[in-house]
């Protein structure tokens, strides 16, 4: 068994080997043929960071055009919807001046036409009032009088016989005074 083993592991070992050697053969040949090349000059480095910064540079510029040009327009955009805003605010407030300007005329008449109705009304009305006042003082002591009468005639007729009699013991008075006991149950 052990042979058989170390030689598949040989085996294997051969063919990574040569597969091994065979990349390194290939690498050298590029190598000496310019295709790879392993050494990078400083000059080379600085040359190729000075185009990324610049090209960097160019970016950040780019960038910064459009921040500053967005910047800019909302700003300006602003400042003209409250311009339109500002506009619209003083056309509304004259178009109110112009109204009321034109009303005032009327209400200044409506306001003295108001007052003379008011006196005439309230002359009118309290004399209306007054008579009816007058008119119902008499009737009701024309009325009084009537009463009167009549009860004194009732009282005449009636005299023995009263609906609500005084209660209580005539040589003493119709007032009681004392307290009242009530028996408990309990």
């Amino acid at each position: 068994r052990k042979p058989i083993f170390m030689r598949l592991r040989n085996g294997r070992l051969n063919f990574l080997f040569n597969k091994l050697t065979i990349a390194k053969e290939k690498k050298e040949h590029a190598r000496q043929h310019g295709m790879i090349r392993t050494e990078i000059s400083g000059a080379e480095i600085a040359e190729e960071m000075e185009k990324e910064r610049r090209f960097f540079q160019l970016q950040m510029c780019e960038y910064l055009l459009k921040v500053n040009e967005i910047k800019i327009k909302k700003g300006v955009d602003l400042l003209q919807n409250l311009i339109k805003y500002f506009h619209a605010q003083c056309n509304f407030f004259q178009d109110g001046l112009k109204a009321v300007e034109n009303l005032k005329p009327s209400i200044e008449k409506l306001a003295t036409d108001l007052h003379t109705v008011r006196t005439l009304l309230s002359d009118e009305e309290r004399k209306q009032l007054t008579q009816l006042r007058d008119v119902l003082k008499t009737a009701l002591q024309v009325e009084q009088k009537e009463t009167d009468a009549f009860l004194n005639r009732l009282e005449n007729n009636c005299a023995t016989y009263s609906l609500h009699q005084p209660q209580g013991n005539k040589e003493h008075g119709t007032e009681r005074s004392g307290f009242l006991f009530k028996k408990s149950d309990g």
